[in-house]
Order: C-alpha cells, then structure tokens, then sequence
C-alpha cells in the first residue's frame, strides 16, 4: 500500500467511528471539501492539511518493516528527504533515542529510526512528520528542500544531455 492509500483508510475509518465525513473534518479541523477531493482523487493535499490530519490521527498510520526486507526501493525524492532529516538531527544534537523518545514515546526503537534515516527502513508519513517534530525542523522545510535538490539532478542531467 502507498502511503495516500493508508492515509485514506485511516480517513475511512474515523469516518466510521465518528459517523460521518463531515465530522472527521471537524475533528481533524480541516475543510471538508479539500478533504473530500483527496480522497476521491482528485487533488492532493497541502503540507498544512497533512500536518493537522496526522496530528489529529495519532499512531494510526506506523509501517514496522523494513524497506530492503520487502523489496522496495527508494527514489531519489525519498533518499534525500532521509538525508536531509540525518544531518539536520546531526546538526541539530538530535539522537537516535532522543527522537525516539520525544516523538514516538519509546514505541519505535532508536534502531529503527536510524534504518529511517539511513534510508534503509520504509518510512510512513506519520513517521515522517513525527522526526520532524523530534528534530524541530519544518515538514514542509524539508520536502521543499528535497524537492530543490531533485529539481537540481533533474535540470544537471538535461544539461549534460544538451553538450
């Protein structure tokens, strides 16, 4: 499963338990109508949106198997959001056990966040938003600035093609 694909059953499962869409707008404090056009498809969601729809589902959405151990492989959109996280952490004194403690309250390992940060472990977007909220950084800094850098590789490869 993708990882919209979890966020969406996660979404389709508030709305049963709080009985409709409209309700789990209202608990997630998001427009319903936004919320409505991603899950049918037809647009994506803002990182403001997807940061107070994570907070409002909690631990709801949390992948415990490694990438390599299932055979996924990363793009370079996902290797750099893994670096960019490393040595911001890095920079920032940030631990292993410390992210995992202040983000996840012991529930993953250090081991584990490490793999994530590696980028040898699968991360979900609830996990990513959690380091991120560990470390201290912008969720939206950081894929703004992954975003960058792939836009960089892709305008490098257009010019070595070019000469």
């Amino acid at each position: 499963m993708s990882f919209r694909n979890d966020l969406i059953h996660a979404l389709m499962e508030l709305e049963r338990e709080l009985g409709s869409l409209n309700q789990v707008a209202l608990k997630l404090r998001v427009d319903r109508a936004g919320l409505k056009r991603f899950i049918d498809d037809e647009r994506g969601l803002t990182s403001k949106t997807l940061e107070k729809i994570l907070a409002g589902l909690g631990g709801r959405i949390v992948f415990d198997v490694p990438a390599k151990d299932i055979g996924l492989s990363t793009t370079r959109y996902e290797q750099y959001v893994a670096e960019i996280l490393y040595e911001t952490s890095r920079i920032l004194g940030k631990t292993a056990e410390g992210i995992a403690g202040k983000g996840f309250g012991g529930r993953i390992t250090s081991g584990v966040i490490c793999e994530m940060l590696a980028g040898t472990r699968e991360m979900s977007v609830y996990d990513f938003y959690r380091i991120c909220m560990a470390i201290g950084v912008s969720a939206s800094d950081v894929l703004q600035r992954a975003s960058e850098l792939c836009g960089r590789d892709s305008s490098k490869g257009l010019e070595e093609e070019l000469e």
